[in-house]
C-alpha cells in the first residue's frame, strides 16, 4: 500500500506540474522551470515505469528545444499518465475487494461481472456525403490545432475571441451529433470564461483535464473518420448507446441523494430501486434520476429548488421522502452494469403510494464479488473518468475519523473503515459539503456499542489515485434512509421565488 501511495503521489505531482505549464504556456517556459518535472521523472524511472518516463523525456526535450511539437508531446505524456492512473487505481481496487472478501464470508469464486452490451453502432458519420465528411475532418483538425496553440501560448493569451471560437466549435460539434466532444468543449469554454473573469471558481486542473479530453477526442475522431471505423466513431462521438426502454408504469423508492452546487448550478441525483414493474426483470434494478437547476443567487440553498413544481406537476422533494413512488410515462436508459437512468417524459407523472410494504431490510444486502469482477474486467482507456465506474455499497458496523493530515483548502477527508475496507470519504469545504461534514463529524464522535450498532451506510465508491473513494449518501434505518447531503434547514420559498424573477 505504501508503494502505491508513493507512485500515486508522484503521479499527482507530475500532473500538477503539467497543469501549471499549460496554464502558463509552453512558449514562456525556461529550462530551469522544468527541474521539478525532471526530478519527478527520475523518480518514476527508478520505479521501472519505462513507457511513462519515455513520454515524459520526449516532452521535456520538446519543451526545452521549443519545437513545434511540444504541445503534442505534453498532451501525449498527459494521456499516458491518465491511463496509468486508471490501471493503478483498478489494480488497487481489485486488491482491496479481494482482501475484504477473503477476510469475510463471501466466496470470491461467485463474483461475476455484468456482461457489457455492445450497443448500437453509429454509421451516421461515415455515411455522411463526402463534402460533409470533408467539412467534419477540417473541423476536427482545426480544433486540435487550436488546442495545441492554446497549450503553447497559455491561458494568459486567451481572450473573448478564444471563447467565441470554442463556442463555434461546440455548436458545430453538437450539430454533427458529436455529443461527447460538444459536452467537453462546453466545460473548456466555461473554465476559460471563469479565468477571464478572474473568478474564484476557476479550476486549472479541471481546465487542463477537459482541454486534454477535447484534444484526444478531436484527434481520435479524425483518425476513426479517415479509417471509416464505425465502432470507434460511435464510442468517441457518444452516439453508440442503446435506445431507452419505454416503461408504462414503475414503482421505485429512493435510497440516497447526491447533491452538488457549482457556482450557478444545483445538481441532484436520486438513487432509486425498482420495487414493482410490469417487466419482472426490472424489479430490484438500480436507477438514477437526475435534475439540474440554474441558480441566480448564492443565498438560495440547493434544497430550495426541490420545492419547485415541475412541468409534469410534481415537486422534486417527493423523491427525497421515505415513500414508494409510482412513475408513469417514462423510459430507462440501461447501462452495462445492470442499472440505468430514469428518463421522465413530458406527459409523465410521479405520485406517492405510501410506505414500503416489505420494509427496508432487503436493501441492506450487498455483495463485494460483482464489484471485484467489474474492476478486474474493465480495460482502461484514455477517456475514462474516475467516477464512471461507480459501485453502490452498503457498509455495516462502519466507523470514521477525520484525516486532517491529508486535507486541502478545497476538501476534507474522513477515513471510513468497514467490512475489511479502508475508504476515503471526500467532503467539500464549501457550503455544499456542510451538511455531510456535520453527519460524519457526529459519527466520528460516536462511541462504539455492540448493543446499538450504527445504521448501515449507503453510498457510492469510485477509484482514484490508487484509493477507494466513498461518497456517503444516506444511513439506512428501519424506517428508511436519512439523506446525508440534504439539509433540514428551513426553506425560504419567498426568497426562492423572488430570485427566479430577477
Amino acid at each position: 500500500m505504501a508503494e502505491v501511495e508513493e507512485i500515486a503521489s508522484t503521479l499527482e505531482n507530475l500532473r500538477g506540474r503539467m497543469v501549471e505549464l499549460v496554464v502558463r504556456g509552453l512558449a514562456s517556459v525556461a529550462p530551469g522551470d522544468l527541474s521539478p518535472l525532471e526530478l519527478l521523472t527520475d523518480s518514476y524511472e527508478r520505479q521501472g515505469l519505462v513507457h511513462i518516463t519515455s513520454r515524459l523525456r520526449a516532452m521535456l526535450r520538446a519543451i526545452t528545444s521549443d519545437t513545434r511539437g511540444a504541445p503534442v508531446a505534453l498532451l501525449s505524456a498527459y494521456t499516458s499518465l491518465h491511463v496509468f492512473e486508471r490501471v493503478l487505481s483498478l489494480e488497487a481496487a481489485a486488491s482491496a475487494w479481494a482482501q475484504a472478501i477473503a477476510a469475510g464470508d463471501e466466496d470470491e469464486d461467485e463474483a461475476e461481472a455484468v456482461a457489457a452490451s455492445p450497443g448500437a453502432v453509429n454509421t451516421e458519420l461515415t455515411s455522411l456525403p463526402a463534402p460533409e465528411q470533408k467539412k467534419l475532418a477540417a473541423l476536427l483538425e482545426e480544433l486540435a490545432r487550436a488546442i495545441e496553440d492554446l497549450v503553447r501560448t497559455g491561458l494568459t493569451s486567451a481572450t473573448e475571441a478564444t471563447r467565441q471560437k470554442l463556442d463555434v466549435s461546440f455548436k458545430e460539434a453538437s450539430r454533427m451529433k458529436l455529443l461527447r466532444l460538444g459536452a467537453t468543449l462546453r466545460y473548456v469554454n466555461e473554465e476559460v470564461g471563469r479565468f477571464l473573469a478572474h473568478s474564484e471558481a476557476f479550476s486549472a486542473k479541471r481546465f487542463v483535464f477537459f482541454t486534454h479530453r477535447a484534444w484526444l477526442l478531436a484527434r481520435g475522431l479524425a483518425e476513426a473518420l479517415a479509417a471509416k471505423n464505425d465502432r470507434v466513431l460511435a464510442r468517441l462521438s457518444g452516439t453508440g448507446a442503446r435506445d431507452p426502454l419505454p416503461v408504462r408504469s414503475i414503482d421505485v423508492v429512493t435510497l440516497g441523494v447526491f447533491a452538488r452546487t457549482v457556482q450557478n448550478t444545483c445538481t441532484f441525483e436520486f438513487r432509486l430501486r425498482v420495487v414493482k414493474a410490469e417487466d419482472p426483470a426490472l424489479v430490484g434494478r438500480s436507477l438514477v434520476f437526475g435534475l439540474v437547476f440554474g441558480r441566480k443567487s448564492a443565498d438560495i440553498t440547493a434544497e430550495a429548488f426541490l420545492h419547485l413544481p415541475q412541468p409534469q406537476k410534481y415537486h422534486p422533494k417527493i423523491f427525497s421522502e421515505r415513500m414508494v413512488l409510482t412513475v408513469t410515462g417514462a423510459a430507462i436508459a440501461l447501462d452495462e452494469r445492470g442499472g440505468g437512468r430514469l428518463l421522465l417524459g413530458p406527459k409523465g407523472t410521479v405520485t406517492q403510494q405510501g410506505k414500503l410494504a416489505g420494509g427496508w431490510e432487503p436493501y441492506l444486502e450487498w455483495q463485494m464479488g460483482p464489484a471485484l469482477a467489474r474492476a478486474r474486467a474493465l480495460v482502461p482507456s484514455p477517456l475514462d473518468l474516475p467516477n464512471e465506474l461507480q459501485e453502490e455499497v452498503v457498509l455495516a458496523d462502519w466507523s470514521c475519523k477525520e484525516d486532517k493530515a491529508r486535507a486541502t483548502p478545497e476538501r476534507r477527508i474522513f477515513a471510513v473503515t468497514a467490512a475489511g475496507l479502508e475508504l476515503d470519504a471526500v467532503v467539500s469545504t464549501g457550503a455544499d459539503g456542510k451538511t455531510l461534514a456535520g453527519h460524519l463529524e457526529a459519527h466520528a464522535k460516536r462511541k462504539p456499542s455492540a448493543a446499538k450498532p450504527p445504521a448501515p451506510l449507503y453510498g457510492l465508491v469510485h477509484y482514484e489515485l490508487g484509493r477507494l473513494v466513498l461518497t456517503p449518501l444516506a444511513t439506512l434505518g428501519p424506517d428508511g434512509p436519512l439523506h446525508l447531503m440534504l439539509s433540514n434547514e428551513k426553506i425560504n420559498l419567498s426568497a426562492l421565488l423572488g430570485s427566479l424573477q430577477l
